[in-house]
């Protein structure tokens, strides 16, 4: 019997998801771009780091439909806002979700601004 992940977002959550994950990896790409048009030194796109984590975060929490931040608390987006999450064993399975999809958005984000500060100036 297989067991089906825990979620706590919604499809309104999911979408918000999506287009801030969007917008922040739109605003890396940017950010990139300028900083090669400026000849900045490339030790400079580290700062890339952070929105490509905010993006690659945004997408995984879409596609695994759990909000870490939700999860950390115990909570789940339900019509009326956020509930608190009955089971003791689904808070556990949220939580290590959660860690799982921090790591994931970690090495994206890692691997992104490696590849960031080795494009030519």
């Amino acid at each position: 019997m297989t067991q089906t992940a825990p979620q706590n977002l919604l499809p309104g959550g999911r979408q918000l998801r999506l287009m801030i994950g969007g917008l922040l990896a739109a605003f890396s790409f940017c950010l990139l771009v300028l900083l090669i048009g400026l000849q900045v030194n490339p030790v400079w796109r580290l700062f890339m780091m952070l929105p490509l984590w905010g993006a690659a975060l945004s997408f995984f929490q879409a596609r695994a439909r759990t909000c870490v931040f939700l999860a950390a608390r115990g909570l789940r987006e339900t019509a009326a806002g956020t509930a608190a999450v009955g089971d003791a064993q689904e808070i556990l399975l949220l939580e290590r979700q959660a860690h799982r999809l921090h790591l994931q958005a970690l090495a994206v984000a890692a691997g992104g601004t490696v590849l960031a500060m080795l494009v030519p100036v």
